[in-house]
């Protein structure tokens, strides 16, 4: 458990340098998968997990990251660049014994539009309260 808080704090002290982006993870709320709660992963660290309806924002130093989402080996790059807002939406992939999250990459304006038309709340379950935006 040390080795992941050593690596969050790296992750905040390099987002705290300078003109940082935002990663933003939301899920809509839906019936189908309501029990099931997602997790969200950057650069290899569990930060949240998303139940229906919730979102988190995280702050990300400029260069490359990893998000995923349940499945680790389901990675996506993001390139963050200074003062960019980046959005993921959190979708339900059928599992052999269970559904799993997988994030998708959104594009600007279907994610800000998404995340208005949602409603969406901020999620309960941080795991690194400090990565995440309030």
């Amino acid at each position: 458990m040390a080795q992941v808080d050593r690596r969050a704090a790296d992750f905040i002290s390099e987002a705290s340098r300078g003109n940082s982006g935002e990663l933003v993870f939301y899920r809509k709320r839906q019936f189908i998968g309501a029990a099931l709660n997602t997790s969200v992963r950057v650069d290899d660290i569990l930060v949240a997990d998303l139940d229906p309806g919730t979102y988190i924002t995280v702050k990300a130093a400029p260069g490359r990251h990893t998000v995923s989402g349940d499945e680790r080996d389901e990675r996506l790059a993001v390139q963050v660049e200074p003062g960019k807002r980046y959005y993921f939406r959190m979708e339900l992939a059928m599992g052999v014994w269970k559904g799993h999250g997988k994030l998708e990459a959104v594009d600007n304006q279907i994610g800000l539009e998404q995340f208005q038309d949602f409603e969406l709340k901020p999620a309960k379950d941080v795991r690194q309260p400090r990565m995440v935006v309030r």
